[in-house]
């Protein structure tokens, strides 16, 4: 097996699971508050304003993140082809 480093792995899933424990809290608390019906994006409510706009950055933000892990994900497969060989063995013919 390569050397293969889960570091910064890790770290992402950590990054990423913190965003969306944020975004969960979040929700809950503009729930709770009473910030969750269709008529307080007209900015009636200042707290209730706050609530969506924080809730929609880091809704953002966590789409960012799952693009950076999709991403990733492509390249370091990409990597792990190129350096086991894996696209000239799969042209060999079966013998």
């Amino acid at each position: 097996m390569s050397n293969f480093n889960y570091k910064p792995f890790l770290k992402f899933g950590f990054l990423l699971g913190s965003i969306v424990l944020t975004n969960i809290t979040v929700h809950t608390i503009c729930c709770y508050m009473g910030c969750h019906h269709w008529t307080y994006l007209f900015g009636h409510n200042l707290i209730c304003n706050a609530c969506i706009d924080f809730s929609k950055m880091i809704k953002d933000y966590q789409f960012m993140m799952y693009g950076t892990a999709a991403t990733s994900f492509a390249l370091k497969m990409n990597q792990f082809i190129i350096e086991n060989n894996i696209e000239d063995q799969l042209k060999k013919p079966i013998t």
